[in-house]
């Protein structure tokens, strides 16, 4: 898609009006398909969080997308799931990881490893994928996340050996062959996008911003926020004009440049945040703001969770730490999985659990009553 232009006019009133349609324009673009969103908030100690969110359709019982957290351990064998008689991928995981899967519990949407590196998958319909060949092993994009998580103890290592593997797409579980782009990161702060535009891999250095959202992609995404904020220099953090009284300007759709846009600027208007437990909170915060209430949007579903899209989950990872947070759409309550307790060992087991557990609250009704 090509990237429209935001041009300052020197009438102020025309300026206004011109600004506003232009943008509203680029913003309002058909939302089928657009969906999660994925950030870091950093800390004045160099350390950092990834958020994520992840939509998709309901299930034919109008539940959430059918997910469970799964502990792969190290040296599991793995093959990947390409079509009938073309040659997949074999590897065995080095590293052991903990992330969500879906389908028939196959298919990884993110995920961290023990080293603190993490990946994230997100749509992206502007993605071609190189065609499927016979005469070399493919990787099925649905599989990216385990062959990363299972073997790289970096971004930039990981990145550097997709070159040399051929990346295709092929049907899933999940009843659909899946377009995605992923943001591949580490504890450093170095974070890339990953895409397959016109069947070529693009890799993007993206550690400036850390923030991504579906489709147009990436490079596209981050022209638009820089137009945006040469018109709107009272969202800009950086701006002498910096002025954010009511977020004036800021869009407010559920489409994926509008959320792109609401994130990286409320994020960059608070800049960096004390510690840990504070990016953390803040950016489940963050995460509220672009929140797909059940119901509303109607967006459709896709595949077996045919269903109106929702916001499933989402996530916070603490890659410092090694600890995993996260909210389901039936609860609001944020759980915690410490990595540095599990047991990767080799020849340990496979575990998994079902993270949804229905509307759970807190009672405190006893610090009502008193002593």
């Amino acid at each position: 898609m090509q990237l429209i232009h935001l041009r300052r006019i020197s009438v102020r009133r025309s300026s206004f009006y011109c600004t506003a349609m232009i943008a509203c324009s680029a913003l309002l673009m058909p939302l089928r398909g657009n969906a999660c969103t994925y950030f870091a908030v950093s800390t004045n100690d160099g350390e950092h969080v990834i958020a994520r969110s992840l939509e998709f359709g309901t299930e034919s019982d109008g539940s959430s997308l059918k997910t469970n957290f799964m502990t792969v351990p190290r040296g599991q064998p793995h093959t990947s799931r390409t079509d009938a008689r073309i040659p997949p991928v074999t590897w065995t995981n080095r590293l052991g990881y903990f992330g969500p899967v879906h389908g028939k519990g196959t298919i990884f949407s993110e995920g961290m490893n023990e080293e603190g590196v993490s990946i994230a998958a997100l749509w992206l319909n502007d993605g071609v994928y190189p065609e499927p060949v016979v005469d070399t092993e493919n990787l099925s994009n649905a599989d990216l996340v385990p062959w990363v998580l299972g073997q790289f103890d970096s971004a930039r290592s990981a990145v550097e050996a997709l070159k040399n593997v051929h990346v295709s797409q092929h049907m899933t579980s999940l009843g659909i062959p899946l377009p995605l782009h992923w943001s591949v990161a580490d504890k450093t702060g170095v974070s890339y996008v990953v895409e397959y535009i016109d069947g070529k891999l693009v890799v993007t250095d993206n550690s400036d911003l850390r923030v991504m959202t579906n489709s147009p992609r990436i490079e596209w995404q981050r022209r638009n926020l820089s137009e945006f904020k040469s018109n709107y220099p009272q969202l800009d953090s950086s701006s002498p004009q910096r002025n954010p009284e009511f977020l004036s300007g800021l869009p407010g759709s559920v489409g994926s440049p509008s959320r792109f846009l609401r994130i990286a600027i409320q994020r960059d208007l608070l800049g960096n945040v004390k510690d840990v437990a504070t990016a953390l909170n803040t950016a489940i915060h963050l995460l509220n703001s672009v929140d797909y209430v059940p119901g509303v949007p109607f967006l459709e579903g896709r595949g077996v969770s045919s269903g109106p899209q929702q916001t499933s989950w989402i996530t916070v990872i603490d890659p410092h730490n090694l600890h995993y947070y996260f909210r389901t759409q039936d609860s609001m309550n944020v759980h915690q999985v410490d990595l540095t307790r599990l047991d990767f060992s080799e020849g340990a087991a496979t575990t998994s659990f079902n993270p949804y557990g229905g509307t759970t609250f807190i009672d405190v009704t006893a610090k009502a009553i008193g002593p």
